[in-house]
């Protein structure tokens, strides 16, 4: 529904967090960027220059462009637009190197798109790498997007459950490292996944920093965000569960 899109001011949100390909070492890295506007309103998508940083500066970081540090994006790059009922579209603005959605160009060079509506999950990189991608500079700009706070966690039951557990020191003979086959124990570095699964530190490391920020639990296969915030509502649910008992 509409209102679950909603946030608590009654904005529609959208959050862009870079594409790590572990097969290249030359992606683009930027910091997870968060915008939230009210319904009918568009987000500017162009290059960063130090004159429209000035201009942006003292806006509310959440309704501000997303500005990125490549010379293969335009200034005027490309737009996100959401409609009254919280839908997202993308459309190019005439950029010269290209906007492309799930590795399909939109439009043509110097041509104006139609707006294309976006879908949670969606993949969309801006530009294509010049000289090579050598310098980053001239590197293409790859992101996935994520629609109306699906980003955020919720704890759930089981999560609480096992976290009780760490706490008492009370782990179940099937609470083993999936990956060694052996036991977790007190005093050892461990990792727990948003899906609620347990492996030593030491045994997972490399899979985590392969694709972080994203994760893909080798147990059950679930996608998550290691830098999503967990939901400020399943924060009060749970409050309001341990003081009904």
């Amino acid at each position: 529904t509409i209102n679950e899109k909603r946030d608590k001011r009654g904005f529609f949100s959208l959050r862009l967090t870079a594409i790590n390909d572990p097969n290249s070492r030359r992606g683009v890295y930027f910091d997870p960027m968060i915008r939230s506007v009210g319904p009918c309103s568009e987000i500017l998508v162009g290059r960063f220059t130090e004159r429209l940083n000035t201009t942006v500066v003292n806006l509310d970081e959440s309704v501000r462009p997303c500005l990125f540090k490549s010379k293969v994006v335009s200034r005027t790059h490309a737009c996100f637009r959401v409609d009254c009922y919280g839908n997202w579209y993308l459309k190019d603005l005439k950029s010269s190197s290209g906007t492309f959605l799930n590795h399909i160009r939109i439009a043509p060079a110097s041509m104006e798109s139609s707006d294309f509506l976006l879908k949670d999950g969606d993949t969309i990189q801006l530009g294509m790498d010049f000289r090579g991608g050598t310098e980053e500079l001239y590197r293409c700009i790859k992101f996935r997007v994520e629609l109306n706070k699906s980003w955020k966690m919720k704890a759930s039951k089981y999560n609480k459950q096992l976290m009780d557990k760490m706490k008492s020191g009370l782990l179940d003979d099937q609470d083993d490292c999936s990956i060694c086959l052996t036991k977790v124990k007190p005093c050892q570095p461990l990792f727990i996944s948003p899906c609620a699964h347990i492996w030593h530190y030491s045994c997972i490391r490399r899979m985590i920093v392969s694709t972080y920020p994203t994760f893909d639990c080798p147990n059950c296969r679930k996608r998550t965000d290691l830098e999503a915030a967990l939901d400020s509502d399943s924060e009060e649910e749970d409050d309001d569960e341990e003081e009904e008992e």
